[in-house]
C-alpha cells in the first residue's frame, strides 16, 4: 500500500508539472507563470484509477487467493483410539491444517502444535496421544492455504473418558465385562447401549456393566457405549468395539 500511495505521488506530480500545476497548489494565475491551464478531465482519470487500484487488496490485484477464513464448528468424541476431531472447512481451497492443544489441568497457557499441516483437506483428525483417563484437552484449528494461514478457530474442551471391554467365561454363558474410567473425576452415573440382544444383564448405574451374550451372537463384532456423568459434569460418549 505504501509503494502504491508513493505512485499515486509520483504520478500526480508529473501530470501537475505537465499541465502547469505545483502540487499542493489551491490555485494560480497563468498570467503569472505563463503556463498552459490544467486538463482536469486527464488527470481525474488517472487518479480514480490509481485509487480503485490502491483501495483493492494486494492479493486480488497480483491474482492471488485471499488468507483462509477460520474453520468452524469444531466438536470432538472420544474413541478407543483417542479423541477424534471435526470441523467445517472454510470456503475456497485448503492445502491443509493445522491442530493446536492445551492441556488447563496441568496448568497450560501456550498452545502446543500437535501437527504443523495435516497436508490434506480432509475436516477430521485424531490425536492419538490423548488417552489419559480424567485428562482435559483443548483444541483448536487453522486452514493453511499456501503459505497464508487463517486464524484460530472455536475452541473445543473434552474430558476423556477411558471405554475398556473383555470376554469372561460364566457358569453358563460367556459374558461381556466393560468398565468405564475418567481418572480422578468420579463417575456417578452412566447409561450403557450394547448393539446385540443380551440373555442377561447384570448392570449397576456406574463405571462398570456385564452382559450375559445369547449363543447367537458369539463371534460377531459388537459396539458398546456409554454415556457418564461424574456429578454435574456429563461427560462425552464413548464407545469401543469387540468381538463376542
Amino acid at each position: 500500500m505504501r509503494r502504491m500511495s508513493l505512485m499515486i505521488s509520483r504520478i500526480v506530480a508529473a501530470l501537475s508539472v505537465r499541465s502547469g500545476v505545483a502540487v499542493g497548489a489551491t490555485s494560480m494565475k497563468r498570467a503569472e507563470c505563463g503556463l498552459r491551464p490544467v486538463r482536469l478531465p486527464l488527470l481525474v482519470l488517472a487518479l480514480s484509477c490509481l485509487y480503485i487500484l490502491s483501495a483493492a487488496p494486494q492479493n486480488a490485484v497480483l491474482g492471488q487467493e485471499e488468507p483462509p477464513a477460520a474453520p468452524t464448528d469444531l466438536s470432538a468424541s472420544v474413541s478407543a483410539e483417542g479423541v477424534i476431531l471435526s470441523w467445517t472447512a472454510p470456503a475456497g481451497t485448503v492445502d491443509g491444517y493445522e491442530v493446536l492443544r492445551r492441556l488447563p489441568l496441568q496448568h497450560e497457557t501456550e498452545l502446543t502444535t500437535l501437527v504443523d499441516n495435516t497436508g490434506s483437506s480432509e475436516t477430521s483428525y485424531t490425536d492419538t496421544s490423548a488417552t489419559t483417563p480424567g485428562e482435559r484437552y483443548s483444541y483448536w484449528v487453522k486452514a493453511i492455504r499456501g503459505d497464508d494461514r487463517s486464524v484460530l478457530s472455536n475452541f473445543v474442551d473434552i474430558d476423556f473418558v477411558s471405554l475398556s471391554c473383555e470376554i469372561m467365561s460364566g457358569d453358563n454363558h460367556d459374558i461381556l465385562h466393560c468398565e468405564v474410567d475418567a481418572g480422578a473425576l468420579v463417575i456417578t452415573s452412566a447409561e450403557w447401549t450394547p448393539s446385540f440382544e443380551v440373555q442377561y444383564t447384570q448392570i449397576t448405574d456406574g463405571p462398570v456393566a456385564n452382559w450375559g451374550i445369547a449363543d447367537e451372537y458369539c463371534g460377531q463384532s459388537t459396539t458398546v457405549t456409554v454415556d457418564a456423568s461424574a456429578g454435574d459434569t456429563v461427560l462425552l460418549t464413548a464407545e469401543t468395539t469387540i468381538t463376542l
